[in-house]
């Protein structure tokens, strides 16, 4: 017999295939109405009593459309968002770290209109010790199968998220959790699936650290410490995944619905006992697939007043900063940076701004900004705070930026460091200063890199002390920069950066956008 499984994750509020750069076009190869179709076909082939679907988080936060639902927050909203999510009948549900960006209150209206069951082992009420929503595991029956489902979180949501947010929450471990739970259903179940929102630490052949072993994805240690996994579902990382370690079947569908992940289960029952045969892991490519027209014309008149609001003018510049490479971008300091730091310092009257480019593809502004535009730029829920810091510090903050370059000893050429590409593409950790001047030469051992540091003209010392404006993510440890968690917070601000861009443009246009450059890389 054969039973399938199915994982959607980091689906990022992309249910239309399209990234709303222009209007009506949805001819990109991802989305949930793609998703649909693979859906329908598997539960078709496979039988729907012999399909176990499960949504691993992050639905909430990313796409313009999933803005739109937070941003009106209004019963109607939230009820046609879910409408997509529940049309492709998933059995169950996990929280990603984005969906408490905009805290439990949208999170609990959401998951009120979910049809999928919540499994939630990992994040606990404080004062309860319960979960605070969902329950831990589930244990279900597919065709005899005796099946265990078991739902984690990554912990180091507190480490990124307003603590207003995530208010009376505790995030376990989860590598602690499972050691509790998966023994306690194995004596029960056939098959065990976990189903993380977390990715992989270290190099799933060698066993390499991949990163800065904090806590954030914990996919190895549970491969290498959890025993009786049959399963083991992820995501957070956006890679594409689909392998077999030690046994344990391994996958990951991107991001964005690119991919939806199918794990083939083979079974047969000896002396009335089943007995896994065979476990066989595929990534199916949206591309491949057709969108699900009843879902889309379901859709259309939501998606259409996502579009009206997204077509909203706020104001204009003298002249457009257009992004064709937000890798080069970052090199060359282009001054689309520079309008970020002057939208930062006007609000806060700090010393010195933080920014960085946020999405790959992100398209820079035109020279009449719409809130479209404002939206493909910087899609995440984010805030500001200022913070105090002595040139000391600031000098430590601006080395670690420096680690994110090499340069080709041939041709002179500089680029990004391997790491910060692979196994997952983290330049959005990348951040640029001012109106500092300074100089990072990458020659140099690390360390030792800033080799010019200026504030107004003279060259900054260790015992000075500044305001820095930084988003809170950063500040909180998104990125694990140094210093920043030592860092004394003398203020925070409400409004959201896209709020506080567009504030900022509907009262100084046509903005005038400082072209020179501030930093050099060499």
């Amino acid at each position: 017999m054969k039973l399938a499984i199915l994982e959607t994750s980091d689906t990022h509020g992309y249910i239309f295939p399209g990234n709303y750069l222009v209007r009506g076009d949805y001819s990109d190869s991802f989305g949930l109405l793609r998703a649909k179709t693979v859906f329908d076909q598997v539960y078709h082939s496979y039988g729907r009593g012999q399909v176990v679907s499960i949504e691993n988080g992050d639905t909430l936060q990313g796409s313009a459309l999933a803005s739109y639902m937070t941003h009106l927050r209004s019963s109607a909203a939230i009820a046609d968002f879910q409408s997509a999510y529940n049309a492709l009948d998933y059995d169950f549900g996990v929280l990603g770290n984005h969906d408490f960006n905009y805290g439990t209150e949208l999170l609990t209206a959401n998951f009120a209109v979910a049809n999928r069951k919540l499994i939630n082992a990992n994040i606990i009420d404080k004062s309860t010790r319960q979960p605070f929503m969902g329950e831990e595991f589930a244990l279900i029956e597919r065709g005899g199968l005796k099946i265990a489902v078991i739902g984690v979180t990554t912990k180091y949501i507190p480490h990124w998220e307003s603590p207003a947010h995530i208010h009376n929450l505790e995030f376990l471990d989860v590598v602690d959790t499972l050691k509790r739970i998966v023994p306690q259903v194995r004596k029960h179940a056939d098959l065990v699936i976990v189903s993380y929102h977390g990715g992989f630490e270290s190099d799933l052949v060698t066993g390499e650290p991949t990163e800065r072993i904090t806590g954030e994805n914990q996919g190895y240690a549970i491969l290498q410490e959890v025993a009786g996994i049959d399963v083991l579902l992820t995501g957070h990382q956006h890679r594409e995944i689909a392998t077999v370690v030690n046994d344990v079947v391994v996958v990951q569908p991107g991001y964005q619905a690119k991919d939806v992940t199918m794990v083939e289960i083979e079974y047969e029952f000896e002396d009335g006992q089943a007995v896994i045969k065979k476990k066989t892991p595929q990534l199916l490519k949206t591309a491949n697939y057709e969108v699900e027209h009843k879902l889309r014309d379901q859709l259309t008149m939501f998606n259409d007043a996502v579009e009206d609001w997204l077509d909203k003018p706020v104001g204009s510049l003298t002249e457009p900063l257009k992004l064709e490479s937000g890798a080069k971008a970052r090199i060359n300091d282009d001054p689309y940076l520079n309008f970020i730091h002057q939208v930062q310092l006007s609000l806060t009257d700090a010393d010195i701004s933080a920014a960085s480019i946020i999405k790959e593809d992100a398209p820079g502004l035109p020279q009449q900004v719409s809130k479209r535009y404002l939206l493909l730029n910087y899609p995440y829920s984010n805030q500001l705070v200022k913070l105090e810091l002595s040139g000391a510090q600031l000098r430590s903050i601006l080395e670690y930026t420096a680690t994110f370059f090499v340069k080709n000893q041939r041709t002179g050429e500089i680029s990004f460091a391997k790491k910060f590409l692979e196994p997952k593409y983290q330049l959005y950790h990348f951040d640029s200063f001012y109106p500092i001047n300074y100089q990072i030469e990458v020659d140099r051992p690390l360390g030792t890199r800033v080799t010019r540091l200026e504030f107004n003209g003279q060259p900054i010392t260790d015992q000075q002390i500044f305001t820095l404006v930084v988003s809170k993510y950063r500040a909180m440890g998104g990125g694990t920069y140094p210093v920043y968690p030592d860092l004394k917070i003398v203020a925070e601000y409400e409004p959201e950066i896209t709020e506080i861009m567009e504030d900022y443009l509907r009262h100084n246009s046509p903005v005038k956008v400082e072209r020179a450059k501030n930093y050099r890389i060499i």
